[in-house]
């Protein structure tokens, strides 16, 4: 049985959660959007590099 046959379990509930994808506009961070939109049910928060500089630590602590 392949990966897309195997029904995955999730270890965590989303529904109602705000979930940050950092680099969301990157291959995997797009794929991971993607999948999180398909699930639907939660809050996705998406900053981009020229809203939130990951580089800044007072900048990061300041948005989560």
């Amino acid at each position: 049985m392949g990966l897309s046959q195997a029904k995955l379990e999730e270890p965590y509930e989303l529904a109602g959660r705000r979930i940050w994808v950092a680099g969301h506009r990157g291959m995997v961070g797009s794929a991971l959007v993607r999948a999180l939109k398909r699930r639907g049910q939660h809050n996705l928060v998406l900053q981009s590099s020229g809203e939130l500089d990951l580089r800044d630590q007072r900048e990061v602590h300041q948005f989560l």
